[in-house]
């Protein structure tokens, strides 16, 4: 999974000019939180957002990479290819 995310990443930062993604978890979903982060996103604050299965207003941890950190991440020695 982080390997084709990754690739998407990539291909979305080399493809198109956009200075950012967003992205994000439901509170206590740890493991794609952690995912996210591994691949650079850096918590970006909190909102309150329905999760439709759930039917319920929830808090939602929100994410961005910005293209900048991206660059700098993919230079560093330690970046998933």
């Amino acid at each position: 999974m982080t390997e084709a995310t990754n690739a998407l990443i990539q291909h979305l930062f080399t493809t198109l000019d956009v200075n950012a993604l967003y992205s994000g978890v439901f509170e206590g979903h740890w493991p794609s939180l952690h995912l996210q982060e591994k691949l650079g996103f850096a918590r970006d604050g909190v909102a309150m957002l329905r999760s439709k299965p759930k039917q319920l207003d929830l808090p939602h941890l929100n994410t961005v990479l910005s293209r900048t950190r991206f660059e700098t991440l993919k230079r560093s020695p330690h970046a998933i290819s």
